[in-house]
């Protein structure tokens, strides 16, 4: 269990306090707190939890239901509700939000374990056949029209698989065990390695730059002496690949 990233969401510091406490007890690394909705889907980006655990009540606009939905649905994440009593009123958002798990305080650190350790496996199991119809398709529906430039990928998102120009692609970079695909107008999520993502782009002129990037050759504004700026994004340069970066910019 050690290195599972989980993110408590309620609007009750105590809640959160309380459930990071049982966390550490368990010794699952960075339980972090957050007490919106928005504030959740935004932590979601940055950090990529495993996990979700989520109280009944929230600040802000967005409710407990229409968060948990939002997670579950665009991310793939499992959301673990916990309710305080056993009301109806908390029976019926179980009911809307379908979570991966449901706890009714109080409760003991075993119940959270167990919660969480199931949580995970079944979210890994639903998603088996959804990851291997996207490898497939990324094996086989790649395709280029011969200039070494023009192509398409297949990413899944909100739970189809959207058409993704190559071309568009300005920058790719790895964020623990999936990519950020920065495009011209959109950025992308997949659950892919940057290595398997650097096989399928080197064809269409990219290159790895850094341990943790990819990017477009053909997208470069400025070249500084450590790094590529894209747009508005200042993307270093790994020392081990200065090399082979030199063989293939020009430069006046």
């Amino acid at each position: 269990m050690v290195g599972i990233k989980l993110l408590v969401v309620d609007k009750s510091k105590s809640f959160s306090e309380g459930i990071r406490s049982i966390l550490n007890d368990l010794k699952i690394y960075e339980a972090l707190s957050v007490d919106t909705g928005i504030g959740a889907l935004q932590k979601i980006v940055e950090i990529n939890p495993d996990v979700v655990i989520m109280g009944t009540s929230l600040n802000g606009e967005m409710d407990c239901v229409q968060t948990a939905n939002q997670i579950q649905k665009s991310f793939n994440i499992p959301v673990i509700l916990i309710a305080p009593s056993m009301r109806s009123t908390n029976i019926e958002l179980a009911k809307k939000i379908n979570p991966y798990g449901f706890l009714i305080e109080p409760f003991g650190s075993d119940n959270l374990y167990v919660s969480i350790e199931m949580a995970i496996h079944r979210i890994r199991r639903d998603l088996e056949p959804v990851n291997n119809i996207l490898s497939n398709y990324l094996d086989k529906l790649s395709y280029h029209n011969g200039n070494g430039k023009n192509g398409n990928l297949f990413i899944k998102k909100d739970e189809k698989l959207v058409k993704l120009k190559i071309n568009d692609i300005c920058w790719v970079q790895a964020l623990d065990n999936y990519v950020v695909i920065k495009t011209n107008g959109d950025q992308l999520h997949a659950r892919i390695t940057l290595k398997q993502m650097e096989e399928k782009l080197v064809k269409y002129n990219f290159a790895r730059v850094h341990r943790s990037y990819i990017v477009h050759l053909d997208k470069i504004d400025a070249i500084q002496e450590h790094s590529f700026i894209i747009e508005d994004k200042t993307i270093p340069i790994g020392r081990s690949y200065r090399e082979s970066l030199e063989n293939r910019i020009e430069i006046l």
